[in-house]
């Protein structure tokens, strides 16, 4: 899913150059690897309120420096987990698939991944009870 969403990116972006085109594509499947993840730690924290009452995920907020130190690190290990030879893979994987011949339709699904579960995360914790 997350080479299909780099490579939908990479695709759209390669008139800027292949450097700017993995950057722009290694950003986006970043955040939709965040995304992703807080789904998950949504779910589980709706089905066990009690256990997270007690723990506090406020550390990462308060320390700006630390915060800021991990995005960059997760985005420079994308970036490089994505090298010529892997995105010669995917470029030839996903160029022979005869579903998405269609650019329009490829942007559509990768919004649907991003975008969805982002939506999914905000009507969880919305409708969870304060715990203060």
């Amino acid at each position: 899913m997350y080479n299909f969403i780099f490579w939908v990116l990479y695709s759209a972006n390669i008139e800027y150059g292949r450097s700017t085109a993995k950057f722009q594509a290694s950003i986006i499947v970043l955040f939709a690897l965040f995304v992703h993840l807080v789904l998950i730690l949504a779910i589980i924290k709706k089905f066990y309120l009690n256990v997270f009452n007690s723990f506090r995920l406020d550390f990462f907020t308060k320390n700006k420096a630390l915060e800021i130190s991990f995005i960059a690190l997760a985005a420079f290990l994308i970036y490089q987990y994505y090298t010529e030879k892997r995105i010669n893979k995917i470029e030839s994987k996903y160029s022979k698939k005869t579903t998405f011949t269609y650019p329009s339709i490829n942007k559509i699904i990768v919004a649907l991944i991003v975008f969805i579960p982002l939506m999914a995360v905000i009507i969880i914790l919305s409708n969870l009870p304060n715990s203060k």
